[in-house]
């Protein structure tokens, strides 16, 4: 049981303070997940997604961590900020963003499973956990030049699945 699950498990118990902590503690990772992707709505999202998981706190099953529950909430507010993005004007296709644009998260899952374990967990890491490079190379034991570089074969190989040319990197 990580330390969120301990304060999340005290907060549903009616321990307010362990919830002003359990928030507290995953905002700074929420924000950064989003300014590396969004940055000028990182703070409006970040927000949206803490208020989701104050009101939605009884509809966590505990069937995995809570910060995978969060992350969870955190992608689907992120992906619905760039489906309108996308209505409003085109998506840069230059923006790592474009691959999740272009397959939704149906095509995303398959092409995810294409790419070689080692290149998807960089990737899952990086792009959906939010982890940066130094993080996941301590995480993996690898220099951070190896992660920078499965990430960018990653997202060719993505591309590629997509169709989309080589020249938009």
């Amino acid at each position: 049981m990580t330390a969120e699950d301990v304060l999340f498990s005290k907060w549903r118990q009616g321990d307010s303070a362990a919830g002003a902590q359990l928030l507290g503690r995953l905002r700074p990772q929420l924000r950064s997940y989003f300014a590396r992707r969004l940055p000028d709505q990182a703070d409006d999202l970040t927000h949206e997604v803490l208020i989701a998981c104050i009101e939605g706190r009884e509809r966590f099953r505990g069937e995995a961590p809570y910060a995978a529950y969060v992350f969870t909430i955190a992608r689907r507010y992120l992906v619905r900020e760039i489906y309108v993005q996308a209505r409003q004007r085109p998506i840069d296709e230059h923006s790592p963003l474009f691959v999740e644009h272009r397959l939704g998260e149906r095509g995303l899952a398959e092409a995810m499973a294409a790419l070689s374990p080692s290149y998807r967990q960089a990737v899952r890491l990086y792009f959906f956990d939010g982890a940066s490079g130094p993080e996941i190379a301590r995480t993996l034991c690898l220099s951070e030049g190896t992660i920078r570089s499965r990430v960018r074969r990653a997202l060719g190989e993505l591309r590629r699945h997509m169709g989309v040319s080589q020249q938009l990197r």
